[in-house]
């Protein structure tokens, strides 16, 4: 048999006995088949499946005691002996989605240049954030990617567990209270300037915003909604805004509907959603209140996730650079991973304003030369 069919044989060994453990059949700490039950499995000689064993155990994820056997050694361990797995751990919450998907395809081709292999776990149901990145963690993988989940009522416990396990990590699109990690996201306040200034320039002055509290990009969002309104004379009126758990839950249906039965002299003329589908929920709040858009109520969202499939396009948005957001997001991973910098990061990407069919001047708005 020639060298290179004895590597064959024993790299797909190597590759099965991989899978294996990051499928938790072969869990942290348990002992791997004797060399004479891999030979049977596999059909290979002792020397192939020595060659095998010998090549994870200079990776790091196995370990020899002698008279005991061959052992699965833990990420930490692993870490301690310098050896890595290729493999980096994803979690979104919709990782198919139109907002996550460009960015898991940016993830995906930059690892590719690094030999590496993302793990992918994600949901849209309460808890899956943390059953997903312990689902994660358990796999002993060299380093994390994560946008944290929206939803209230998650802890983010396993997020703080990675980096108290001084395992790599970054976040995309939202930070975290309390949580030094390195963070890839939209330039917020500058989309969000960008989306009053032309709300502005078409005459509105009665601009709502509805967005989901404790949500670190809807907080930056929101500054930079006041600063703008701020930046050209005018006030900031409470009754306009709305922040609150419940948006979360309905994407801002009830919050829409306090706006917009208001008076009518008090009634916002355009409403800013934090996301996409807050927009798109604002919109349909309106025409279930007889009202058109744009002519009666300008909308603008931000993401340009592109949620409506029956009128793709007709929301004035800030789109996110996804794919590059992913790139960058794998770039700095791989920095922590190969060169670990003292300090941690901060990454704002530039957007774009997409102007789509959902704005207009206010009704009776005549412009400057009336």
């Amino acid at each position: 048999m020639t060298t290179g069919a004895k590597s064959s044989k024993a790299r797909r060994v190597k590759e099965s006995l991989l899978l294996e453990m990051t499928e938790q059949r072969i869990p942290i700490g348990a002992r791997l088949p004797s060399e004479s039950e891999l030979m049977m499995q596999f059909a290979v000689s002792r020397t192939t499946v020595r060659q095998a064993l010998a090549e994870l155990s200079s990776e790091g994820f196995v370990a020899k005691q002698q008279g005991r056997g061959t052992f699965r050694v833990s990420p930490a361990e692993r870490r301690r002996r310098g050896g890595r797995s290729m493999l980096v751990g994803v979690w979104f919450n919709w990782p198919s989605g139109p907002l996550y998907g460009p960015m898991l395809d940016g993830i995906r081709g930059e690892l590719a240049h690094w030999g590496y292999h993302a793990v992918l776990e994600g949901g849209l149901e309460t808890g899956a954030e943390r059953e997903g990145i312990r689902s994660l963690i358990r796999k002993g993988l060299d380093g994390f990617i994560v946008s944290p989940s929206s939803d209230p009522s998650d802890s983010h416990e396993p997020i703080i567990e990675i980096l108290e396990q001084g395992v790599p990590l970054v976040l995309i699109d939202k930070r975290l209270p309390g949580c030094e990690a390195d963070l890839v996201t939209t330039n917020s306040r500058l989309g969000t300037e960008q989306l009053v200034s032309h709300l502005l320039g078409l005459g509105h002055r009665r601009i709502g915003f509805i967005g989901t509290a404790n949500v670190s990009t809807v907080e930056e969002r929101l500054q930079g909604y006041r600063l703008t309104l701020q930046k050209h004379g005018l006030a900031v009126d409470p009754a306009w805004t709305r922040i609150s758990d419940e948006v979360y839950a309905d994407h801002g249906r009830q919050a829409a509907h306090e706006l917009l039965s208001l008076p009518s002299d008090r009634r916002p003329t355009a409403v800013f959603g934090a996301n996409d589908p807050i927009a798109e929920t604002v919109a349909d709040v309106a025409r279930g209140l007889g009202m058109q858009i744009p002519e009666d109520l300008s909308v603008v969202g931000f993401d340009a996730a592109g949620f409506d499939l029956e009128e793709p396009g007709w929301l004035t948005t800030y789109a996110q650079p996804k794919y590059r957001i992913g790139q960058q997001a794998t770039q700095l991973l791989m920095c922590r991973i190969h060169n670990p910098a003292p300090h941690i990061q901060t990454v704002l990407l530039d957007g774009e304003l997409v102007l789509g069919g959902s704005t207009a001047p206010p009704r009776g708005f005549a412009g400057c030369g009336s």
